[in-house]
C-alpha cells in the first residue's frame, strides 16, 4: 500500500478544484497509488463530504486574507475578492500555514493583477500600505532593529484609510501625496507619521 501517495491524492483533492473534477470524470489518476487506492480515491472525490472539507478548506485560506488584508479585502469588495481569490488560489496550492505568508503571496499577485489591468481605484495605496504593515508585524531576531519602512500614498491617506476602517468603500477621495514613515515598537505595534 502506497499510504504516502494516497495522502497526497486526498490533499489534492481537497485543495486541486481541477484534480477534483478530473478525478470525478474518472480522466486523471494519481501516482503511485494500487488499482484500489485509485478506485477509493475516486469514491472520495464523489463523496459529498469532500465538498464540506472544500468548503472548510477555502474558508480558512479567505480567513488569513481577511485577517491580515482587511483594508485592501473591503476595498475590493464582496464579488471582486471572490473573484481575485479563486483565480490566486487556483494558481497557487496553499504552502503555509501562516497567515501572513499567505496574504503576501496574495497582495504580491493583486500587483500584478493591477500591472494586467485590474482597476480599482486607490488600490494602490491600501496595497502598499497593508503590505507595509505585513512587514512591520514580521517576527524579528532579538537584538536586531525593527524596519522603518515608507509608504507614498497619492490620495489623503487619512480620508482613505478612515472610510476603510469604518466600513466603508472609498469615495472622493481628493488627491494628496503623502508619505508616511512607519515602525514597530517593541511589542510591534505599527506606529505611523508624516514623511
Amino acid at each position: 500500500m502506497s499510504e504516502a501517495a494516497f495522502q497526497a491524492g486526498f490533499v489534492r483533492l481537497v485543495t486541486d478544484e481541477g484534480f477534483l473534477d478530473r478525478m470525478r470524470a474518472g480522466q486523471a489518476r494519481a501516482r503511485g497509488l494500487t488499482r484500489r487506492e485509485a478506485r477509493d480515491l475516486c469514491a472520495l472525490a464523489r463523496s459529498p463530504g469532500l465538498t464540506v472539507m472544500r468548503k472548510l478548506h477555502l474558508g480558512f485560506r479567505l480567513n488569513k486574507l481577511l485577517s491580515m488584508l482587511p483594508l485592501t479585502c473591503r476595498l475590493l469588495g464582496t464579488r471582486r475578492l471572490a473573484v481575485e481569490a479563486k483565480s490566486f488560489w487556483a494558481n497557487r496550492a496553499p504552502v503555509s500555514f501562516y497567515f501572513a505568508d499567505e496574504a503576501e503571496a496574495f497582495a504580491r499577485f493583486l500587483e500584478t493583477r493591477r500591472q494586467s489591468g485590474l482597476r480599482v481605484a486607490y488600490l494602490d495605496d491600501v496595497l502598499a500600505y497593508e503590505m507595509a504593515l505585513l512587514l512591520l508585524k514580521k517576527p524579528r531576531a532579538a537584538g536586531t532593529d525593527a524596519p522603518v519602512v515608507k509608504v507614498g500614498f497619492r490620495h489623503d491617506p487619512q480620508a482613505l484609510l478612515g472610510q476603510l476602517q469604518e466600513g466603508l468603500r472609498p469615495r472622493c477621495i481628493r488627491r494628496k501625496r503623502t508619505d508616511l514613515l512607519g515602525w514597530a515598537d517593541e511589542r510591534g505595534e505599527a506606529h505611523w507619521t508624516a514623511a
